[in-house]
């Protein structure tokens, strides 16, 4: 569930590239720079996770605007966190989060970038086909947390993936933010058996981002 959940997030980022993020319409050549988005120590210590990587992923694609074509770099942020548990005499990842940061592109003050305007539940779509989702999505709940001191809304969704062969429910947490020039998305995946001990983990996460 590791693998594929981080692979997700890492899908996520790729649709800016496919939107056509675009720059001065003078410019053969545009460029777009995320600012890193992660989760400070003390939130880690705080809920027992650890750092897994923490990198930028540049895209590129030519473009046609207006009749040109434009050379677009856009660069983007992924940062992820793993926790372990124990379970007889075996220890493995358990649970994942990551932050995404990537340009909110806008050209003329209108975004261009499809992730500043999807909802949780289209970021959710786009995140769940890159993970063996073997059952419906349902929305469990409706919260509201702080990301970079702004209140936003953040989405508790239950679904089903298969780890190994074997089907395992789990909950998926998912919220955004525009900071800046950049958007930052935070997605938390738990098996549904940890929700006791997880549920208050997205909450202090998100408020650890730091971006």
């Amino acid at each position: 569930m590791k693998t594929r959940t981080l692979l997700g997030t890492t899908a996520l980022v790729l649709l800016v590239a496919s939107a056509g993020c675009l720059g001065a319409l003078t410019s053969d050549t545009v460029s777009f720079e995320a600012s890193k988005a992660t989760v400070s120590a003390n939130a880690l210590a705080d809920t027992g996770y650890q750092e897994r990587d923490v990198t930028d992923q540049a895209i590129e694609r030519d473009v046609e605007v207006a009749g040109q074509s434009k050379h677009v770099t856009i660069t983007n942020w992924l940062a992820t966190y793993e926790k372990s548990v124990t379970v007889g005499d075996t220890t493995r990842p358990a649970a994942a989060f990551a932050a995404v940061s990537t340009p909110a592109a806008k050209v003329a003050g209108q975004s261009l970038n499809p992730v500043a305007s999807m909802s949780n539940e289209q970021l959710l779509e786009q995140f769940q086909s890159q993970f063996s989702q073997s059952g419906d999505v349902r929305t469990v709940d409706t919260t509201t947390v702080t990301m970079l001191g702004e209140e936003t809304t953040s989405t508790k969704f239950a679904t089903t993936t298969t780890v190994q062969g074997q089907p395992v429910d789990v909950f998926v947490h998912v919220a955004k933010v525009q900071h800046g020039d950049d958007v930052v998305v935070a997605i938390h995946v738990y098996p549904q058996a940890l929700d006791d001990a997880e549920s208050g983990n997205f909450e202090r996460l998100v408020a650890g981002i730091d971006h």
